[in-house]
């Protein structure tokens, strides 16, 4: 009876030596996982950071193109204010041009 209660006891012991290692195991992934978290969320910060700095720098470009592009909108409607004029003008030419040459067609 004795040596039965004897291999139990060696069995439990294993056994329990066998969940410590376990546990230790799991201790260190936890521990190794918590470490990784704590990287990560400074990552995490730092990202932030500078997503917001470069949100503000694009703000400040845009607030600073913003004249540039109402000259280049200026521009561009001037220009083509300007081919219509032309456009007119040599229609106009044209016109009168065939019109001269009708009359100096009849006069003769």
């Amino acid at each position: 009876m004795d040596e039965i209660i004897k291999r139990l006891e060696d069995k439990l012991d294993e056994r329990f030596n066998r969940m410590e290692e376990k546990h230790d195991e799991l201790s260190k992934d936890v521990s190794d996982i918590n470490i990784t978290l704590v990287k990560q969320e400074a990552q995490l910060a730092e990202h932030i950071r500078r997503s917001a700095a470069a949100e503000d720098n694009l703000a400040l470009l845009r607030s600073e193109f913003k004249p540039v592009q109402v000259t280049v909108q200026r521009q561009q409607f001037l220009w083509s204010v300007i081919g219509k004029i032309g456009a007119a003008i040599a229609a106009g030419t044209g016109m009168i041009v065939g019109l001269i040459e009708i009359i100096k067609h009849f006069k003769n």
